[in-house]
């Protein structure tokens, strides 16, 4: 048997076992319905090398399809503010299984000093079980982009951001997170600086819900030069639409 039959051959093994996973999958490509979501609260961060404020005030909406998410929101300090945008597409292989394409912008401007802007994109994947537990991550190409007062042109560099976000569902009590990430909204470092955060989520009717977590931050955690950065309180109240 030639090489080019050989080649065709598998060719055409790998297009049946393509095509009988996605006939059995029966993806579900975009929702009809909509949720609107609007979050505001307040954050507490310990002293930290890298975020120029201790206080500071959030809001965000979210803009929420099922298989399609956007989120924008921002974040003020003394002397600060950050904003970014998020949009995940996810597609639905089989009823709670989803992956898709993840993107993010955000942009830290600290008085006239200093710009960040940080730019992701990747991969994500979701198992979502709404009566007892979710779990999603995602994998990021990171770059970074520095404009600083002092030094002519921009710094630049480049790495990979990733989370790990997992949610056991107390139906009608609480939602509890745990979560592993080297990023979040507004916290974007070079690899490998992790946060592990707690967090719960508590209904107070159909659409209104508090919810409060607490994350602590490291530098270089794999490093013998690791050592603890700071922590991070916040308490914020979310309204569903």
């Amino acid at each position: 048997m030639s090489a080019f039959v050989r080649k065709k051959s598998l060719f055409a093994v790998f297009s049946l076992l393509f095509l009988n996973v996605f006939g059995v999958a029966e993806i579900g490509w975009w929702a009809d319905e909509t949720t609107h979501i609007f979050q505001a609260g307040s954050t507490y961060q310990s002293k930290t090398s890298f975020l120029p404020y201790s206080f500071s005030f959030q809001s965000q909406y979210e803009l929420d399809k099922k298989q399609f998410k956007l989120k924008n929101g921002i974040n003020i300090g003394k002397d600060a503010f950050d904003v970014f945008i998020k949009a995940n597409y996810t597609p639905s292989i089989y009823s709670g299984v989803y992956f898709g394409a993840t993107g993010t912008v955000h942009i830290l401007i600290y008085n006239d000093s200093f710009i960040d802007i940080d730019i992701l994109s990747g991969f994500v994947f979701l198992l979502n079980f709404p009566k007892h537990f979710s779990f999603e991550t995602d994998f990021n190409y990171f770059t970074k982009t520095s404009y600083i007062k002092f030094i002519p042109g921009p710094l630049s560099s480049t790495g990979v951001a990733f989370s790990m976000l997992f949610t056991l569902k107390i139906p009608a009590i609480m939602d509890i997170h745990l979560k592993l990430a080297s990023y979040s909204d507004y916290y974007y470092m070079i690899f490998f600086s992790p946060l592990f955060s707690l967090g719960i989520d508590v209904p107070l009717s159909e659409i209104i819900t508090f919810c409060a977590d607490y994350s602590v931050k490291f530098t270089d955690l794999f490093t013998f030069s690791a050592y603890f950065d700071s922590y991070e309180a916040r308490t914020f109240v979310r309204i569903k639409i």
